[in-house]
């Protein structure tokens, strides 16, 4: 459905995309993740047209989207709600339910406005909302035209702890009820972790890897440690990442045999605290080790 093949992408003397390739099947969940910088919103700006590669080819529902619209089939959240601020909620929806030609459109609003928990502001003008209710908004308007994909860019941005949750339950129940296939960018490892099932790893603009969500925890399947800070001086192996925090230090032991390795060379009683390794401990190694 989506293919990027040696893209490249260049402002100015910025390198924002080097060599960027992968393949998106119908019905995946894929998550674009790395630091400010990295290269996600080009990437997004690239998969919708909104730009065009220096190098490499990019295709979309088998289209060069920089030269075709693509957007009847595709639904979309960016960082800048392309709604009108004058019009409200409902008139917004009718408005691009139009343009979609979009069938049992009232009904659709309906449903959608009550989804989101925004059926008692449909006759408020979109300008007058929060940053978290117009990103609220934005989700409902992007599901509006029942789309094949959805490209979300930061879908959870402004959004409380509550209303994260509940996108992603809406999402999922999107995904497995619609079989849409749904690529994001994000920042926050809580919703990658619980709606992704896979994850692309960027930064400085080039693919660092390519992992199944299940692959990542299989590959940094180890601990991370809390531990006294004699015992310091004595580690020297690899897979393995040290922060002091005061009289103790904190070990990151990435994989299963680095970890076995320690408990059995190394004094139990030194250790004050043990949890496995995190999304955000393989996100760290992946993009700056």
């Amino acid at each position: 459905m989506i293919e990027f093949k040696e893209v490249y992408k260049n402002y100015v003397e910025i390198e924002a995309l080097k060599c960027v390739s992968f393949y998106i099947s119908k019905g995946e969940v894929v998550a674009l993740l790395g630091p400010n910088g990295a290269g996600k919103t080009t990437t997004v700006n690239l998969m919708l047209g909104f730009l065009k590669p220096d190098k490499g080819y990019i295709s979309f529902l088998d289209k060069e989207p920089y030269k075709e619209n693509i957007f009847k089939k595709v639904g979309v959240v960016l960082e800048n709600v392309n709604c009108y601020n004058s019009l409200t909620l409902e008139e917004n929806l009718l408005f691009f339910g139009e343009i979609y030609e979009v069938k049992n459109l009232k009904e659709k609003i309906e449903f959608l406005l009550r989804k989101f928990d925004l059926h008692n502001k449909r006759k408020e003008k979109f300008g007058k909302l929060s940053k978290g209710m117009k990103q609220k908004f934005a989700l409902a308007k992007a599901l509006l035209h029942d789309p094949e994909i959805l490209i979300l860019d930061e879908p959870t941005s402004g959004l409380d702890i509550e209303w994260q949750n509940r996108i992603i339950e809406v999402l999922n129940e999107f995904v497995e009820e619609r079989k849409i296939t749904l690529f994001f960018t994000s920042h926050n490892l809580f919703i990658v972790e619980n709606l992704a099932k896979r994850v692309i790893f960027i930064n400085n603009g080039k693919i660092k890897a390519d992992y199944k969500i299940g692959e990542i925890f299989d590959k940094f399947n180890g601990k991370k440690l809390i531990v006294k800070k004699e015992i310091l001086p004595k580690l020297k192996f690899e897979n393995i990442k040290i922060k002091q925090k005061g009289e103790f230090a904190e070990i990151i032991l990435y994989n299963k045999e680095s970890y076995e390795y320690f408990i059995k060379n190394f004094d139990k009683n030194l250790i004050i605290k043990e949890t496995p390794c995190s999304l955000n401990d393989a996100y760290e190694h992946i993009l700056y080790s």
